[in-house]
């Protein structure tokens, strides 16, 4: 029973075993990655993480006034965030630094991600990219006589410079990520293409199963059930409804992805990596 609880534990807090990588359940990079496809319409953002495994809370970005007082409360959701996440994690990688410079317009971000340089594009990830810097992210579990928890947030300071009219900002935009995700994508970190997010962008759940997959790479594991699938994206109500959006997300995934294969199989769909 005790180490049923500290492996309960070591779940929660991102620390798998390396041999259990097959296992079913996210990382802490992929809990980051756990944000809700569509605006919520409550105060604070709740996920269940499948059976005997937390809940994810996400906590919006609030604007305040002098006294206080909550004006406004924004939750990061959608693509965006998503790509942005995945793009900065990438830099962090690449240049073994904390600070990830943005660009000194947003228009060199948006193009880095998949976005034309238009207006609309421009202020939707600008408002995405606040948000997304401003929430904070909370797991917590209750089961099996343990009480745990745990508070991460992936900025420490940022500064997003642009103009009314959309042009260049006089300065770069950029973000510091905190010390615990830039320690856990030191070590956590796979590869991913760039040019595979760009192409399926515009749909959510084509840019966390893509992530999910390139996750478990070559593992023995190699199907998975419909149930099993949505108690582990839990932005669906029910596997059906998974199982209709799922379907389309992994076309796009095999028109973009030639190493990765998913095929439909009875209950549920099937993959394989396959070397260049």
């Amino acid at each position: 029973m005790k180490n049923d609880r500290v492996s309960t534990f070591r779940r929660l807090l991102g620390e798998p075993d390396p041999a259990q990588r097959d296992a079913v359940g996210f990382s802490s990079i992929l809990l980051l990655m756990a944000l809700p496809y569509k605006k919520p319409v409550t105060p604070v953002y709740v996920r269940k993480l499948g059976k005997d495994r937390g809940r994810l809370i996400l906590d919006p970005y609030k604007e305040v006034d002098d006294e206080g007082n909550v004006m406004a409360m924004y939750f990061p959701y959608g693509a965006v965030p998503r790509l942005a996440l995945i793009y900065i994690w990438t830099q962090v990688k690449r240049t073994g630094q904390k600070r990830v410079n943005l660009g000194n317009s947003l228009y060199s971000f948006l193009e880095s991600i998949g976005y034309t340089q238009e207006s609309r594009n421009y202020k939707r990830v600008r408002n995405q990219l606040v948000w997304l810097f401003g929430s904070q992210i909370r797991w917590t579990y209750a089961g099996n006589g343990l009480q745990a928890g745990r508070i991460a947030a992936i900025a420490h300071e940022y500064a997003l410079w642009w103009s009314k009219d959309c042009t260049e900002g006089l300065f770069d935009s950029y973000v510091v990520i905190t010390d615990e995700l830039f320690n856990h994508i030191q070590f956590h970190a796979w590869p991913v293409d760039l040019d595979v997010l760009k192409g399926i962008h515009r749909n959510t759940l084509a840019i966390d199963l893509y992530l999910w997959l390139t996750y478990r790479g070559n593992g023995s594991r190699r199907s998975i059930t419909w149930n099993e699938l949505q108690a582990q994206f839990g932005n669906y109500s029910n596997a059906k409804a998974l199982k209709r959006k799922a379907k389309i997300a992994l076309a796009d995934i095999n028109r973009f992805c030639p190493t990765l294969r998913t095929t439909l199989i009875k209950g549920g769909f099937s993959w394989q990596t396959q070397i260049r």
